[in-house]
Parts: structure tokens; C-alpha cells; sequence
């Protein structure tokens, strides 16, 4: 019996001194990622710099740290601890963010202003990750709505000139994304060679005469006025395309 007691106090001696060697504790599932990082890049930096080694289960959200001492093992939970605080505070800037922004299908009843857009402009005033259409009701003051699906555009609130400001703003917007497009447009065409082969609109270029010679054949030049015509007619014929498929904004 005092054998078995004795093995049994030395396995809880060893269990404890495991414990004091580990932290565990949870995080929001939803921040794991964050953790972790691109590539596991933030979970790498945080073993390097604490000599600690981290174990984090991404469903459950559970971590495990084990350290050398004490003092290492909460220096790296302190490190995810902020890890998590900024992740949630992003996490809610976003959600508040989503909340503020009118549904879709909404239609204002109060003054607003309404704006008919192409896809192409509607995906251009939203812009890479919402920026563009932030930056547009920080400016102005006012609720901007874009829906790709209804090709819609409402301003509400704010004043009669805050709305204006805002519409102003939205046509620059939309001026840049057409111009972009038209030069896109007419560069592709221009290096794909596209264009008619007619040469009906092309003048035939007049013969040099060179006393003593007589006529001197011009087929260099008729081919460069050749070339230089479906060039043009090219890129005008992209330009006019994509302003065709561009619908101009309007109260």
C-alpha cells in the first residue's frame, strides 16, 4: 500500500509539473485565423519571440502554450490576447458598417436623389472592398445605395446640397471608370490588330514622278495609309462600343 501510495503522489507531482509548463485557455473560433496569420506567420513570430510553443485548434478555438517559464507562456498569451481585441473590434467595425447600409431592394421615401448606373459603374463607385463608396458618404455626408443587381444608385439624406455634392462626385467617378474603359478598350483593339480590311476609305496615294525616271511605284505608302486608317477606324470603333454599353447617370 505505501508502494502505491508513493507511485501515485509521483504521478500527480509529475501531472502538476506538466501544468505549471502549459496555459490553456479559448479565443473565438471566429479569430483563429487571425492568429495563426497568413501562412502561419503571426503563430511562428509569437513561438520565436517567447521561446513558447503554441497549439491552437481552429472549430473548437482552443490554445494551448507551452512554455519554459511561467513569464514566457503569458507574454505569448498576451500577444494573441491583442491579437483577438484588434480582430474583434475589425470585426465589429464591419458589422456596423453592414448595419448602417439600407437593404437593397430599399426604395427612399424621403428626398433622395436616384441614379440609373451600368454594372461596370456600379462595381466602380462601390470599389475594392467598399473604399471608394466610404470615402464618397464620409465626403458628402449622405447614404449612398448601389445595387449591380437593380443597376440603381439612391442618395439619401443629408441637405438638397449635400446630395448634389454627392451626385457630383459619383459622375466623376463614373467619367474616370468610362475613360478607363474606353482607353482599355481601344489599346486591346489596337494590339490584336482588330478592324476592317476594307480599303474603300483609303486614298490611293499619288505617284512621284522623278525627272528622268519617269513614274516611281508608291506601294510603301499606300500600305502605311493603309495601316494607319484601320488603326484609327479600330480604336474609334472600340471607343464608340464601350460608350454604347455605358449608361450615363441622370436625376
Amino acid at each position: 500500500k505505501e508502494a502505491t501510495a508513493a507511485a501515485k503522489a509521483a504521478i500527480e507531482a509529475i501531472v502538476e509539473a506538466e501544468k505549471a509548463k502549459q496555459v490553456v485557455f479559448n479565443v473565438p473560433p471566429s479569430c483563429a485565423g487571425d492568429i495563426i496569420g497568413r501562412g502561419g506567420a503571426n503563430i511562428t513570430k509569437i513561438q520565436n519571440e517567447t521561446g513558447c510553443r503554441v497549439q491552437l485548434q481552429r472549430d473548437s478555438g482552443r490554445c494551448r502554450i507551452f512554455g519554459p517559464s511561467p513569464e514566457a507562456m503569458q507574454d505569448a498569451r498576451a500577444r494573441i490576447d491583442a491579437i483577438v481585441e484588434a480582430a474583434e473590434a475589425e470585426q465589429e467595425a464591419r458589422q456596423n458598417l453592414r448595419d448602417s447600409r439600407p437593404p437593397r431592394s430599399f426604395s427612399p421615401n424621403g428626398p433622395h436623389i436616384s441614379m440609373d448606373v451600368s454594372r461596370n459603374s456600379a462595381a466602380a463607385i462601390i470599389g475594392r472592398g467598399g473604399a471608394t463608396i466610404r470615402r464618397l458618404e464620409q465626403d458628402s455626408g449622405c447614404k449612398i445605395n448601389v445595387s449591380k443587381e437593380t443597376n440603381k444608385c439612391f442618395i439619401v439624406g443629408g441637405t438638397e446640397q449635400a446630395r448634389e455634392q454627392a451626385k457630383g462626385m459619383i459622375d466623376e467617378v463614373i467619367a474616370a471608370q468610362v475613360a478607363a474603359a474606353a482607353t482599355a478598350a481601344a489599346s486591346a483593339a489596337e494590339e490584336n490588330g482588330s478592324g476592317s480590311d476594307d480599303d474603300s476609305e483609303v486614298k490611293e496615294a499619288k505617284p512621284r514622278f522623278i525627272v528622268g525616271l519617269g513614274v516611281v511605284s508608291s506601294n510603301n505608302s499606300r500600305r502605311a495609309k493603309r495601316r494607319a486608317n484601320k488603326k484609327a477606324r479600330s480604336r474609334q470603333e472600340a471607343v464608340d462600343r464601350t460608350l454604347s454599353e455605358v449608361n450615363i447617370p441622370s436625376v
